[in-house]
């Protein structure tokens, strides 16, 4: 699992939906296994080849 940070907003990609964590802006992508949010004026982005849907959102909401 990779969890980095970036101050630019990073762009989605073709396959990602829009999701909301506890109220941030998000999107994820199912086929790269990644969750992109915002908190704090800072992008966030969660990745991991053996990671589900519900546990990037689980480990996103756990960052907040």
């Amino acid at each position: 699992m990779e969890i980095w940070e970036t101050l630019s907003k990073q762009k989605p990609t073709l396959n990602a939906k829009k999701v909301s964590i506890k109220g941030r802006e998000g999107w994820i992508d199912s086929s790269l296994r990644r969750l992109t949010f915002k908190n704090n004026g800072i992008w966030f982005v969660v990745q991991g080849s053996h990671l589900t849907e519900d546990e990037l959102i689980k480990i996103a909401e756990s960052m907040i």
